[in-house]
């Protein structure tokens, strides 16, 4: 944050602040749904990390740096999205992968602005805002949890991805991981 802006110390204060909002976003999920929030966040932070080749002003790179600043920290607050979707079994490790991840990412990110910043004043910027893109279209593979009961094992993680491919109405046989099989009718 502070490559983006004249003063150090105003964009770190500044960016703790923007840290505030970001706590509250749980309403946004529970209207607009899980998904579709995260996706937006993540894409508005990689729209803000890629505004900066716009125009050199210190000013406007400090306001994206704290609009990627907000939708990051609002993405990243959405860590209970990925138990959503994770069966119970596996919910726990699926967590620990994820804040191992980010802290690893954490951790890189010092390196990157490094030996990237030599290169060009923003190219930190290019490099995280296309990873950013990159997750935000991942995202888009993920299912709406919203509403939605969380699963309690792999067979009903399966069973969900499965009545996503068939239409409302659809009677299909599946064979379980016990070779038994079962007719179902889909209902959404």
């Amino acid at each position: 944050m502070s490559q983006l802006s004249t003063s150090p110390h105003l964009a770190v204060a500044l960016s703790g602040v923007v840290e505030i909002p970001a706590c509250f976003i749980y309403p946004l999920l529970n209207r607009f749904g899980r998904r579709r929030c995260f996706i937006t966040f993540l894409f508005t932070t990689a729209m803000a990390m890629f505004l900066v080749f716009i125009k050199k002003n210190a000013t406007l790179w400090l306001v994206l740096g704290l609009v990627g600043k907000l939708s990051v920290s609002a993405a990243f607050n959405m860590f209970s999205y990925v138990s959503e979707f994770m069966p119970t079994q596996h919910r726990g490790l699926a967590l620990g992968v994820q804040q191992t991840a980010s802290r690893i990412g954490g951790a890189v990110s010092p390196f990157v602005v490094d030996l990237v910043s030599d290169v060009h004043e923003l190219a930190p910027s290019a490099v995280f805002g296309a990873v950013v893109l990159l997750a935000s279209l991942a995202a888009l593979l993920l299912p709406e949890t919203a509403g939605r009961p969380m699963p309690e094992t792999v067979a009903d993680v399966e069973a969900a991805a499965h009545r996503k491919r068939f239409k409302k109405g659809a009677v299909y046989e599946r064979t379980l991981s016990d070779d038994s099989t079962i007719t179902d009718v889909t209902s959404n």
